[in-house]
């Protein structure tokens, strides 16, 4: 049986590096240039020592805390499908890590890309309503909108494995922060809020309604609901995207500033 627990878990590690890596990949693009552009990766990690602990901390949070998940997985209160999938995520954070530093496993950014893609479609099988026969209407329904984010994030990987597409980036951690939110929504939908006229002790993928009208209702407001993170995820990016492009315009405006004065003081120099 699946657990409030599960999803929460799930939430809480997928989302702060989804919304992180997005964050990381527009103010990147905002700050490249036709000389030095920009140039996707599975993560962004920092090469100044400065901004190393802040930008990095959140992928090696997720790893510690996903790590004592998925090895004493058989004491926590959590449905095998969303142990199978930290897991995967684990090993995919791993190799990352690992990549990283050259010195230990060196594998082109390409490739890595191209593993990310299938961890993404084996988490996909993992919710796949065809997969099982004891799926209820709405637990199908809930399925196949589970998969769409997963599947995005497959395909941006697919993408990215052989092209440089900014947008397949930033599509790459949208969809991974959809993943997050709506694994929380998913939780606190039938564990917490309830659906009226349904039953959830089977957990999401054994909904039962007493009339077709109530599983209907039930996946109008699973469209809803759905529909709305996506359109708060989207809306997110957005003001990250101006935000980072405000920053960038306001250092090089200060940078421009600086260099004028730094001009002016030469000049009156050589005159003095």
């Amino acid at each position: 049986m699946e657990s409030l627990l599960g999803h929460i878990t799930t939430f809480s590690i997928i989302f702060p590096l989804a919304i992180q890596r997005l964050w990381l990949s527009l103010s990147l693009q905002a700050q490249s240039t036709p000389s030095d552009p920009f140039k996707p990766k599975p993560w962004h990690f920092s090469t100044s020592d400065h901004h190393t602990l802040r930008r990095n901390a959140t992928i090696y949070l997720s790893l510690l805390l996903l790590l004592p998940i998925t090895i004493f997985a058989s004491l926590h209160p959590i449905s095998a499908r969303h142990v199978a999938s930290l897991l995967l995520f684990s090993l995919l954070l791993a190799l990352i890590l690992l990549a990283d530093s050259h010195r230990v496993l060196l594998l082109p950014r390409g490739a890595l890309f191209f593993l990310s893609a299938f961890v993404f479609l084996a988490d996909s099988a993992l919710s796949n309503p065809n997969s099982t026969t004891h799926f209820s209407e709405v637990g199908f329904h809930l399925r196949s909108l589970t998969m769409g984010p997963t599947l995005i994030c497959a395909i941006s990987c697919f993408v990215l494995a052989f092209v440089s597409s900014n947008a397949a980036d930033v599509a790459l951690s949208i969809a991974l922060a959809l993943k997050g939110s709506w694994e929380l929504q998913v939780g606190l939908t039938f564990y917490v809020l309830k659906l009226r006229g349904c039953s959830t002790a089977g957990g999401p993928g054994g909904v039962s309604c007493e009339l077709h009208e109530d599983a209907t209702r039930a996946m109008h407001m699973l469209d809803l609901l759905f529909s709305s993170h996506a359109v708060a995820i989207a809306t997110v990016c957005l003001g990250m995207q101006w935000i980072a492009a405000r920053w960038v315009n306001r250092t090089a405006e200060t940078d421009a500033m600086l260099t004028r004065l730094v001009e002016i003081s030469t000049s009156d120099l050589e005159f003095d």
